[in-house]
């Protein structure tokens, strides 16, 4: 090889030989160091690409938690609990981190995979996918406490109103039947319509007032056993003077 470069270039060994050897180790050199880099390159991508799948796995994993505990509490949203709602608060901690990675860094790690890869693009769309259900997890996220102080704020709003037309009920009661305590209630003294009303009235009231007393207080047995037996009497009895100021009340 050597004589070959000295006939084409008309020069001895004593300067062909260390242009040969230069270029050798220059060519050996560059090879090298594109080995080097590609092998960095090529770490770094990899290392991205499962940095990421962990995140993403973290997410399903912190998701599929919260989904759980919002499920047990939308199963629990029942009037005849006897209870307080509560609700198992999971926050998707790995969802920020994920916005914190460089995207044009894991786009171009995934890119680089999907070259080598069946079915190229469908699988970038799923990457494109993967991030549109990140944006639309975060909006949810930031919603979420939000939506349900709205409903505790406006179920609390409902429950005091509830109560307090209980009270006025429970004093309207006492002074319809002050007039009638100590003595029996009899069909001579009324109208026959009035008096089928009282009997039926005072029959609502003491079943209710017959269930266990720690269990008639709870607001779905005062709605079953009271409440509502109460507002379909008075609905059957609009003509009637003592249903009025009742029927007023709600």
């Amino acid at each position: 090889m050597i004589e070959t470069i000295n006939n084409i270039f008309g020069i001895d060994n004593e300067i062909s030989a260390p242009i040969l050897i230069s270029l050798i180790v220059f060519i050996i050199g560059s090879f090298g160091r594109l080995a080097v880099n590609s092998f960095i390159n090529y770490s770094t991508r990899h290392q991205i690409r499962i940095s990421f799948r962990n995140i993403i796995n973290e997410i399903i994993l912190k998701s599929r938690t919260k989904s759980k505990h919002v499920n047990e509490f939308r199963n629990s949203l029942k009037i005849d609990l006897n209870d307080n709602w509560t609700l198992k608060f999971t926050r998707i901690t790995y969802l920020q981190l994920a916005f914190k990675q460089d995207f044009n860094s894991m786009y171009n790690s995934f890119i680089a995979l999907f070259k080598f890869r069946l079915k190229r693009k469908l699988r970038q769309k799923a990457f494109n996918k993967v991030w549109s259900i990140l944006e639309t997890l975060q909006f949810t996220e930031n919603r979420i406490i939000k939506d349900f102080e709205h409903f505790a704020t406006t179920f609390n709003k409902y429950e005091t109103s509830y109560y307090k037309n209980l009270e006025e009920l429970r004093q309207e009661n006492d002074e319809l039947m002050h007039p009638f305590i100590g003595r029996k209630i009899l069909k001579s003294d009324f109208p026959e319509n009035v008096f089928n009303y009282l009997i039926e009235r005072d029959k609502i009231f003491k079943r209710w007032q017959d269930i266990d007393e720690k269990m008639r207080r709870q607001r779905f047995i005062v709605y079953e056993n009271l409440v509502n037996p109460l507002y379909q009497l008075n609905l059957k009895n609009q003509q009637i003077d003592l249903s009025l100021k009742q029927n007023t009340i709600s």
